[in-house]
């Protein structure tokens, strides 16, 4: 039986391009659409640049209490693009412990985990065939209410 979530995903498409973020423990799954760029973290903290705008910067620990400044090495940050349209966040930043993998994934490869925990900001958690590890599925509504709760700064 076909689980709701993943065949929403595949209505019109026979493939999914997919990002495999390493985000702190956790590895992420976003559509690719959503990566704008990647680049290697430079040493400045906040406020963060791309581009000449000043964008947030989130390491995924942030999001889970008691993991906030968790010790994980980051070597990249992909920069996203919102989902929201009407934002003052177009885009922000997520730390990488590595450069993203890309894959391309059929209805046939992912499945629910629906009795595994679901850490806060994340809306599934899956499995992809072929892969040990556990998938976790981001809730990008989420994140952005965070970080617009958190941000003080100016888009220009």
């Amino acid at each position: 039986m076909q689980e709701p979530l993943v065949s929403r995903f595949f209505k019109e498409k026979e493939a999914l391009h997919c990002l495999l973020l390493a985000v702190g423990e956790m590895v992420w799954l976003i559509p690719s659409v959503m990566g704008a760029e990647v680049v290697s973290k430079s040493e400045e903290s906040a406020p963060y640049y791309w581009r000449g705008m000043e964008i947030p910067l989130l390491a995924g620990t942030d999001l889970i209490k008691g993991q906030e400044g968790a010790s994980v090495s980051y070597e990249r940050v992909i920069i996203l693009q919102s989902v929201q349209q009407e934002t003052k966040i177009p885009f922000w930043g997520l730390l990488l412990n590595q450069l993203p993998q890309i894959v391309s994934l059929t209805h046939r490869d992912i499945s629910l985990v629906p009795e595994a925990k679901r850490p806060p900001y994340i809306q599934a958690v899956i499995h992809l065939e072929g892969r040990e590890e556990l998938i976790y599925l981001p809730n990008f509504l989420e994140i952005e209410r965070f970080l617009c709760e958190r941000s003080v700064f100016i888009v220009s």
